[in-house]
């Protein structure tokens, strides 16, 4: 493992714009929980090249645990506008909503995430906790 991550390395020393490099050591880090690195990588492929639906959503995700919402919500835009049917962005984006507070957005986007896939545990949960929140806010 060590002798392919050098390898690797050594290939974007060489190509820094070979995005299925970049790509490969990307979902070796995701697999090892290796955040740091794996934002590292999305970052540089992204700059390459931002029209990649799966590299957006993944950098979402890391912008979400980081609680940076407004660049997780951008990245699941760019998500939703190059694969308008990929519902866990839809549902991510009402999670980021319902952190920041805007209901309405979040009631939109967890519908639309419902539309594509209505059966989602993730998406009931979401659900639930918004109709919480907004049962609150009455």
């Amino acid at each position: 493992l060590d002798n392919w991550l050098s390898e690797a390395r050594n290939i974007l020393d060489l190509n820094p714009d070979d995005l299925s490099v970049r790509f490969a050591l990307a979902k070796h880090y995701h697999a090892n929980n290796n955040n740091k690195a794996l934002k590292k990588e999305l970052e540089e492929y992204i700059e390459r090249n931002d029209e990649n639906y799966l590299v957006n959503y993944l950098l979402g995700n890391l912008y979400y645990k980081e609680d940076n919402f407004n660049h997780a919500i951008s990245h699941y835009y760019k998500v939703i506008k190059l694969h308008p049917a990929f519902y866990p962005a839809y549902n991510n984006l009402s999670a980021c909503y319902i952190k920041n507070g805007k209901l309405q957005k979040a009631y939109n986007m967890i519908m639309e995430a419902k539309k594509h896939n209505s059966q989602n545990p993730k998406i009931i949960s979401n659900y639930n906790k918004l109709f919480s929140k907004m049962q609150k806010e009455e």
